[in-house]
């Protein structure tokens, strides 16, 4: 199994990295030479940085805890929204909202509140006194959806979070530092992975790679 992974891996040009004039100190025990100056990912640590954080999802879904993907790059955002949104997984395409994680409870509240109008829209339940307070409503609900909809079904703190580039979602990242959250980081060789729970060392900006790899972590929680 893990031999295919690896061709699959190649064929999707998940060993290209960045030039080495981009490269991050903390990738190069996971580089294998370059081609061209630019760094090639040695793809037997990625299959193994791919099965360690599988177990850790599977382990997460055990314990009865939820995980969000995030990815918000375009290269990421419709892999994402089919994958994870599709399988019910809590989302973030479109930007990572600070204080999502670190101030759960402000951001529980606007979730209820863009459930609340939308309930009221869809059953025609909606007060409003003139045209122009009814647009002024819609608009609300839709910066509301913009921001949460992905993550509308979240009761709380993840056990977990997928993320497509850690440089691309560093807000993300942080906030889950200083909660505690492990982070599994799909991450290029400009990355600093140093104090990422599992990264997994490949091209963050290839679609085929981030379909292929996001589609194996998701594999472990259905």
């Amino acid at each position: 199994m893990s031999a295919e992974i690896l061709e699959s891996l190649y064929e999707r040009g998940a060993h290209m990295g960045y030039s080495r004039s981009r490269r991050h100190p903390s990738v190069v025990p996971f580089l294998y030479g370059m081609k061209n100056r630019t760094d090639l990912i040695d793809l037997e640590w990625t299959v193994r940085q791919i099965s360690d954080a599988t177990l850790a999802l599977a382990a997460v879904k055990a314990a009865g805890k939820s995980i969000i993907v995030v990815g918000t790059k375009p290269e990421a955002r419709e892999i994402v929204r089919k994958l994870a949104g599709h399988a019910g997984i809590p989302t973030v395409t479109d930007r990572w909202i600070g204080g999502t994680i670190t101030n759960w409870p402000e951001v529980k509240k606007r979730i209820t509140k863009m459930k609340t109008l939308k309930d009221q829209r869809d059953t025609d339940t909606l007060v409003y006194k003139t045209k122009k307070e009814r647009l002024m409503i819609e608009r609300e609900i839709e910066d509301l959806e913009s921001k949460f909809l992905g993550i509308e079904s979240l009761e709380g703190a993840p056990g977990a979070v997928i993320v497509i580039d850690p440089r691309a979602e560093h807000i993300c990242v942080a906030e889950c530092a200083v909660k505690g959250i492990p982070v599994i980081a799909l991450s290029n060789t400009d990355c600093n992975i140093a104090d990422i729970s599992y990264p997994i060392v490949a091209n963050d900006a290839n679609m085929q790679t981030i379909h292929y790899v996001i589609s194996l972590l998701l594999e472990s929680v259905k």
